[in-house]
């Protein structure tokens, strides 16, 4: 009807405007009816039999037979749960019941031994889909399995800091499903710590920790083998394996440290230098390994930048700062390492191209760094016009 604005967000029927249960001007000769767009999967899946659409007994769609099926539960488990939920527009799955625990239609079985790793697009690309569907017909009718998917319709899950010494470290918890869960630390580093800082109003991270430093918590482990970017709003945007799917335990928990909300980000000046006495450094070198201040100070010591993350966007900043349009090479492994008694000042680096210097750049704090020596000094080439590069 004119009026009407197609928003195209709703996920039911009944979310879209209209006039009221019961409401109408209308006779049967005026029965509404669609024709869908085709699936864009070699094989559909729909949930059957549920109390709302978001669950049900699993079935997919046979294109050559051109009926439905169901699949058998040998193997079947959350991370096959969870294909099946994206593939239906879902967040992911938080159970996968097994049994026919939402009975089983009267069509035949489809697949059987299907054993997905969770980050699967489509049910097909799963090891076992095709290889098994001759032992399908072999499956009981008490063996149908099933899926109970979720939806985030109200912004990215919530987050928190628990058990940490101030408001800006903690544990990091997340809301799912009305439940907080953990994260599990396996791949976790300072870009993902950075990601739950910003997501909670701080302006960066200072550290981040594994091993359940901050105690270990209780309920779902909602999240595993997390890889940010560092430019993401939100945790959920970030690549993992699947919610609720990991191969840990509370004494994995992963926590942060965020800069407190009054964080500053000056900066400090950096120098390049080629030799082991610091003797060579003056304006003109375009090469050489990178040293920074804490400070503006003339009497700070300078020190030195670890190589753990360091690439050529880190690299780009940091020739930037020094007047070049860019860097050529990002060096890693003390190309030129400094003495043993300079201070490791910066560790772990993570620039995104917008910084106007190194010390803006998301990093652990100052001093911090793991199993850095300087034989992990990082360096430079900058790009400087008619000099080549020799790699």
């Amino acid at each position: 009807r004119t009026g009407y604005s197609k928003l195209l967000a709703e996920h039911y029927l009944s979310d879209c405007p209209f006039d009221g249960w019961n409401t109408h001007d209308c006779s049967h000769y005026e029965d509404a009816g669609v024709i869908c767009q085709a699936s864009n999967f070699e094989y559909p899946v729909r949930l059957y039999n549920g109390q709302k659409s978001s669950e049900g007994t699993v079935e997919v769609y046979d294109n050559t037979q051109e009926k439905w099926g169901m699949i058998c539960d040998y193997l079947w488990d959350l991370s096959d749960a969870n294909v099946v939920c994206r593939m239906l527009g879902y967040e992911g799955a938080i159970q996968a019941p097994a049994g026919s625990y939402f009975g089983a239609d009267s069509i035949a079985f489809y697949a059987t031994y299907i054993s997905c790793q969770g980050s699967e697009s489509q049910i097909e690309d799963c090891p076992g889909f095709l290889i098994y569907q001759q032992y399908a017909g072999s499956c009981q009718s008490t063996r149908a399995a099933g899926a109970k998917c979720f939806e985030l319709t109200n912004g990215p899950p919530p987050i928190r800091l628990i058990d940490g010494e101030t408001s800006h470290d903690g544990r990091v918890e997340i809301y799912i499903q009305d439940q907080w869960g953990t994260i599990c630390d396996d791949l976790w580093s300072l870009a993902d710590a950075v990601v739950v800082c910003k997501q909670l109003g701080y302006p960066t991270a200072l550290d981040y920790h594994k091993f359940a430093h901050f105690g270990s918590g209780v309920g779902p482990i909602w999240m595993d083998d997390v890889q940010c970017v560092g430019d993401e709003t939100s945790i959920g945007q970030c690549k993992f394996q699947g919610w609720s799917i990991h191969d840990c335990l509370h004494y994995e928990d992963a926590g942060v440290t965020c800069a407190p909300v009054e964080f500053s980000t000056p900066i400090y000046p950096i120098r390049l230098v080629t030799d082991k006495d610091n003797s060579t450094h003056n304006s003109s070198l375009y090469y050489g390994r990178v040293e920074i201040k804490n400070g503006t100070a003339s009497d700070l010591p300078w020190g030195t930048v670890c190589d753990e993350g360091w690439g050529i966007e880190d690299a780009n900043i940091a020739c930037k700062q020094l007047g070049f349009e860019g860097a050529s090479l990002a060096l890693t492994s003390a190309f030129y390492n400094a003495p043993a008694d300079t201070p490791i000042l910066l560790d772990e680096v993570l620039c995104l191209g917008d910084e106007e210097a190194l010390s803006q750049c998301h990093h652990r704090d100052w001093g911090l760094h793991g199993y850095c020596s300087h034989y992990n000094d990082a360096g430079v080439v900058c790009q400087v016009p008619g000099v080549p590069v020799d790699k």
